[in-house]
């Protein structure tokens, strides 16, 4: 099923994804199918059972008396009243529960994926709450959801037993008044009372079951809505022989989650084949031309075919692109860049990496081809990932090849060699270029705009994990004392009104109880996932895929241990104890024989236990693993349709899902064999009882009355046990995912937000690095910095160029604190960055990526984000965003300053973006500025009037410029060239130019 789903999402549509976000398709792949799974796994075979025993129960019972059956049976209409009445009101609280769990869900993924963002504003806190707003709402439905089961499985108790009078009385008038007999009378009692009990408790399983039709409901809608599907008919061009002639011919176009705004007017254009066309700012043309979406009006035609002829993966396959935002995939160099042709051999890969100029980084790292990017590619700098990206694209030799501001993120030199690359392959090509600056596009055509043996240390080992979550379920102590008093009343005393009593008010304590700690697990997570330091994000097992499908199902799971089930659990403990002990009373000995097949019960639940926490802990990490693969290919779905590369994941996610399938398949036999073995000791124990119980009324150590006491004692009791064994597998499975969370709980990270250093009280702004080596903890033996000094005075504008990959990004990583250098020291104003309050530091600092990330809330709530420790009014926000050039064209969107700007920012274009993102720094305010490549993706009159504005805030504060571009830089107090990880040369735009080094040479080629 999993796989199915992943197909049909794969399968869709782009704009499907412009409406709903990574996080909630990921929350419904992992939690929706969970539900599924438990409500077609064994719980299905458990209501088949009951349902089975209720059937031949009551055959047998009409078979030896049918009257006193019927008479049984009267209050039965009134069981199936309340089953139709609660499923409806439980089926709308679990729809509204899994709703608010996808919005947690979807703020979780947004937020680990923008980290950096994060931490970098002090946004943690605000994340926390965002987060514990939904799962608070969760909390309550399913508080609610709770009640009505205990009212539901009350009543149907109460109704259970009230049949127990009606029998008992009916029972008497037939012995006295019809040819019935006492043995007639109790068999038929036994086995209607064994199909009532059946039905009774077949409630839970049949919770289960309404739980996964309410959670297949989302599941189906992505199944079979096929008019979001890529259609593929019989009418498409097979084979296609492309050339590479483009026409836009009279087209306009709107995006269908926007479709007020028209981006496209009558856009007409043609390009011939080999010929290279340069279009500014119109990166719509780009997804028009991949078939992402349909024009509104107008036609854009192919070799004179209408675009719409063609086989949308037949033609990916003759395209090539590069995005100005570059997107990796957390492999190895070596399968990125294969990922453009999955047949090349690595002599192709090699040559394609030389002609992108990436070769020779690639060979500098230890692993060189083997080395893994990471998440996102954050391992290599912004222009090492443009540069594979690029080779990827010519390693697919494509008819034709469309970049998006392909050289943003490189530095001159790499630039220079890399544009002349491109135009060598271009030939025979039609070169598509949207750039948002005209110096890129001299050169073009007409332009647009372990297992423990000892039993004790094994039982310890199993089960510490649940006593230290239950610890957390402290603050609700009362509630579970009520609800473990009234399940155990229940138990012991199950006559109509405890019954009733006890399920209502022992299901409400535990699902208060059990959902608080629900949310406990959950906040606590999302907060300790928070607390941790970058380079532990940077580890591949904690990407952002695996962090989401653990915190979504983990807690979930650890419900095995807390919430209904203990009332269950409990329930059965008070009748058990209540039996045996009036057992014991009427009958020492019979009772005795009974309790001989105790222990084998135990020792059947505790194997159940121990095979579930096995195949739990082992499957976990094939199940991260898919759960990874999945959220990769939702959050990069464009690149993965430029590529083609769909078969290829999902090929991928059924083998992951294949391992935990097959070790499932072989554990079952196992598991089976115990759960059968536990179940039916209990009817032995039965068969035993009444062997004995006769032997014992026939040597007149016993009257029949007492036998018939202690028979039932333990029936009642028996029959509880296979109920609660039921319950074994959410056990194992929550002691398993207990220890994975208490790991994480108990795990200090090495750099903390909640530092209690120093704050300066006289804060100047003085920089300094002292003597700083540093490299990533993924790549240890390649050094980023060496032996690095950098003085910086308070108010001076320090540029910083260089190479990609010499670490001109990494200072201000160090600045922002993410990582910690591994000697030397970074000085604030004579003060060791590592000794000053974190959170205070990073109030003082304002950062904008080379890579802008906003979140998917509305753009007023993007720029407030600048400063979160106050309440930023709407005349700030507009303020800042003149200063930023963005004003006008908010103005024209159809919301203003209320349009949401979706998943990453997806509704914008990356200028769009970069201009939000500073924005965003001025509400700030901040003492510090750090600008990685803040006006890279601007066209030049925005990059104009954004440096004038960035120029009146840096006036007066300390800054660091991290750019490419001559007007970003020229006009800064000091600029620094940075080659190898250390300073080669220092001095003003003139000094350098003069002393005709490093910096001159840079300068040839520089935009």
């Amino acid at each position: 099923m999993r796989e199915c789903v992943f197909r049909a999402l794969l399968q869709k549509n782009i704009f499907y994804f412009d409406t709903h976000t990574t996080g909630e398709l990921s929350t419904i792949l992992n939690i929706n199918i969970s539900k599924i799974h438990d409500g077609i796994g064994d719980k299905l075979a458990l209501l088949i059972q009951s349902i089975a025993k209720f059937v031949i129960s009551l055959i047998v019972a009409f078979f030896r008396g049918w009257k006193m059956t019927f008479v049984m049976l009267s209050l039965a209409p009134f069981i199936l009243i309340v089953s139709i009445i609660s499923s409806k009101m439980f089926g709308k609280l679990f729809a509204q529960e899994l709703k608010a769990y996808e919005r947690a869900g979807a703020i979780s993924e947004e937020v680990f994926s923008n980290v950096r963002t994060v931490f970098a504003f002090n946004g943690t806190k605000h994340e926390q709450t965002r987060y514990e707003k939904h799962i608070e709402s969760a909390r309550k439905h399913a508080i609610k959801k709770g009640a009505i089961s205990g009212i539901i499985i009350g009543l149907m108790y109460f109704i259970f037993f009230a049949s127990y009078a009606i029998s008992f009385w009916y029972g008497n008038y037939l012995i006295h008044n019809e040819n019935y007999d006492i043995s007639n009378v109790i068999f038929i009692f036994f086995n209607v009372i064994m199909a009532l009990l059946s039905l009774g408790r077949s409630t839970t399983y049949r919770e289960s079951i309404n739980q996964a039709k309410i959670a297949a409901a989302p599941v189906w809608d992505i199944l079979r809505l096929e008019e979001q599907t890529i259609c593929t008919t019989d009418r498409k061009i097979p084979n296609m022989n492309f050339c590479g002639k483009v026409k836009f011919n009279n087209v306009f176009f709107s995006y269908p989650s926007r479709p007020d705004m028209v981006v496209l007017r009558g856009l007409t254009f043609e390009a011939e084949a080999g010929q290279t066309l340069a279009l500014v700012g119109k990166s719509t043309c780009m997804q028009l031309l991949q078939q992402f979406y349909k024009p509104t009006r107008g036609q854009i035609m192919l070799d004179d075919q209408s675009i719409e002829c063609f086989d949308s993966q037949e033609l990916q396959r003759k395209i090539g692109v590069v995005n100005q935002e570059p997107v990796l995939f957390a492999t190895t160099i070596l399968k990125n860049i294969q990922y453009g042709q999955p047949n090349a051999t690595f002599a192709d890969i090699q040559a394609a990496a030389m002609t992108a100029n990436a070769h020779n980084f690639i060979m500098s790292l230890p692993d060189k081809y083997d080395t893994v990017v990471g998440e996102y590619g954050t391992q290599l700098s912004g222009g090492e990932r443009q540069r594979i990206v690029i080779a990827r694209a010519l390693l697919r030799n494509p008819t034709l090849l469309l970049l998006d501001e392909a050289s943003s993120a490189l530095d001159n030199q790499s630039e220079k060699m890399v544009q002349q690359a491109l135009e060598k392959a271009s030939k025979a090509q039609v070169f598509q270029e949207p750039f948002d600056e005209v110096d890129d596009n001299i050169s073009s055509s007409p332009e647009l705009t372990p297992f423990i043996s000892k039993i004790i240390l094994l039982f310890f080992h199993v089960h510490w994990p649940s006593l230290a979550i239950l610890k957390m379920n402290r603050p609700e102590l009362l509630l579970i004392i009520i609800g473990a008093l009234a399940s155990m009343f229940n138990g012991g005393f199950e006559v109509g009104t405890c019954a009733l009593l006890g399920e209502i008010v022992g299901n409400f304590m535990f699902a208060c109880s059990g959902e608080a700690l629900t949310k406990r697990l959950r906040a606590k997570a999302f907060q300790a996932i928070l607390r941790q330091e970058i380079a532990w994000f940077d580890h591949p097992d904690n990407n952002t895929g695996a962090l989401c499908t653990r915190l979504s199902s983990e807690a979930a799971t650890i419900q095995g241990v807390a919430g209904a089930r203990i009332g269950v659990i409990l329930s059965t403990v008070g009748n058990l104890s209540v039996g045996i002990t009036i057992a014991f009373i009427f009958g020492w000995k019979l009772s005795l024989v009974a309790l001989g097949f105790v222990p084998f019960m135990v020792i059947g639940g505790f194997l159940q236990i121990r095979l579930m926490y096995g195949y739990s802990s082992q499957n976990n990490k094939a199940f991260q693993c898919a759960g990874s693969l999945a959220f990769q290919a939702l959050q990069n779905i464009r690149t993965l349709r430029q590529l083609t590369l769909e078969m290829q994941f999902i090929n991928n996610y059924y083998h992951l899902l294949d391992i935990p399938y097959r070790s499932s398949i072989r554990r079952t036999y196992i598991f089976a064999l115990a759960y059968s073995f536990t179940s039916s000791t209990a009817f032995f124990s039965m068969a035993a009882v009444f062997f004995y119980g006769g032997i014992l009324v026939k040597r007149n150590e016993m009257l029949f009355k007492n036998v018939m006491i202690v028979v039932n004692c333990i029936i009642i009791g028996a029959q509880s046990v296979p109920y609660s064994a039921a319950m074994v597998p959410d056990y194992g499975k929550a002691v398993s995912a207990a220890r994975r969370m208490l790991a994480l709980f108990a795990r200090e990270p090495k750099i903390s937000i909640d530092s209690h250093g120093s704050k300066l009280k006289n804060f100047t702004g003085d920089i300094h690095f002292k003597a700083v080596n540093f490299a990533y903890a993924t790549r240890s033996r390649v050094s980023v910095l060496n032996n690095f000094n950098l003085d910086i005075k308070s108010g001076q504008r320090v540029a910083i160029v260089g190479m990609s990959g010499n670490g001109k990004s990494t200072l201000l990583h160090l600045l922002e604190r993410f990582y910690d250098v591994q000697s030397g020291s970074v000085l604030i104003d004579t003060k060791d960055l590592r000794d000053i309050n974190l959170h205070w530091w990073r109030s003082q600092v304002g950062m904008v990526s080379q890579e802008p990330t906003l979140f998917n809330v509305s753009i007023a709530e993007n720029l407030a984000y600048g400063d979160l420790s106050r309440q930023v009014t709407i005349e700030e926000i507009i303020e800042a965003a003149k200063n930023a050039n963005i004003h006008d064209f908010i103005q024209r969107l159809p919301q203003g300053y209320d349009t949401c700007v979706g998943f990453k920012g997806g509704q914008l274009s990356g200028g769009q973006k970069q201009r939000i993102a500073i924005a965003r720094v001025l509400i700030r305010n901040p003492k510090v500025i750090l600008l990685d490549e803040a006006t890279s993706a601007l066209d030049s009159e925005s990059e104009k009037a954004v440096n004038e504005a960035l120029t009146h805030v840096v006036t007066g504060r300390s800054s660091i410029v991290v750019a490419h571009r001559l007007s970003t830089i020229q006009d800064s107090d000091l600029i620094c060239v940075l080659h190898n990880g250390h300073i080669v040369e220092t001095g003003s735009h003139h000094q350098l130019l003069t002393k005709k080094g490093y910096y001159y040479k840079l300068s040839q080629c520089i935009r």
